[in-house]
């Protein structure tokens, strides 16, 4: 997939490897979404879920290429509970390694990958987690004390789609969208800025709790 220079200098700043792979994460949530069922409870305008299930596959490799995730991973149930055990319980296997995600799986199956991510790049960097993947800063240090057997559980509850990222802001996904299917590489690096825009305002200290803030 093809990256515009801001991404670029994204990955001189984050861990290496990291925006390549959460652009593959980004392109899968795409994919995601336009399966998902038109009663699927993803809020985005409908005029934009059209688009997305009409868009091309080269249109939506640059939608994806966005050095931040598309998608919400703070509204997950990462908190103190799920921190490590102060002494080693032994948790029977199969509760922590079960079989086989509860039946139409795909949202949890994606939110394990989301997570794992997640969980490597906490424990190398927390602002980095922040930025990329929009976590609080409770959140993102939890995540990083976290046994990493928990995150297939917290995935396992995640039968419905994750949100799209800034969803209630009016332009950054039509724009996005637009950009994208006209192929017009200085309009595309506006709507990604505006992400980036977004992206600090929730990183603002004065703004409260970043997932809180959703645009």
């Amino acid at each position: 997939m093809k990256t515009t220079e801001s991404d670029a200098s994204a990955e001189r700043i984050l861990p290496g490897g990291a925006v390549a792979e959460l652009v593959r994460l980004n392109r899968d949530y795409l994919d995601l979404i336009i399966a998902s069922p038109g009663d699927s409870p993803v809020p985005l305008p409908l005029v934009v879920l059209q688009g997305l299930r009409a868009a091309s596959a080269e249109a939506l490799d640059a939608m994806a290429a966005c050095s931040y995730g598309l998608f919400v991973l703070d509204t997950l149930r990462v908190g103190p509970a799920d921190a490590p055990q102060a002494t080693y319980v032994k948790d029977p296997v199969a509760e922590r390694y079960g079989t086989g995600f509860p039946e139409g799986g795909a949202w949890p199956a994606f939110t394990m990958a989301a997570l794992s991510f997640a969980w490597q790049l906490s424990r190398q960097n927390l602002m980095s987690v922040r930025i990329m993947l929009g976590l609080s800063g409770t959140a993102a240090a939890s995540m990083a004390a976290m046994d990493p057997w928990k995150l297939r559980s917290i995935a396992a509850r995640q039968a419905l789609p994750l949100q799209p990222r800034w969803s209630r802001n009016p332009c950054f996904w039509p724009d996005l969208l637009r950009s994208a299917g006209a192929l017009d590489p200085l309009r595309l690096d506006l709507a990604k800025l505006l992400g980036m825009q977004l992206l600090a305002a929730d990183l603002h200290p004065w703004q409260g709790s970043p997932g809180r803030r959703r645009g």
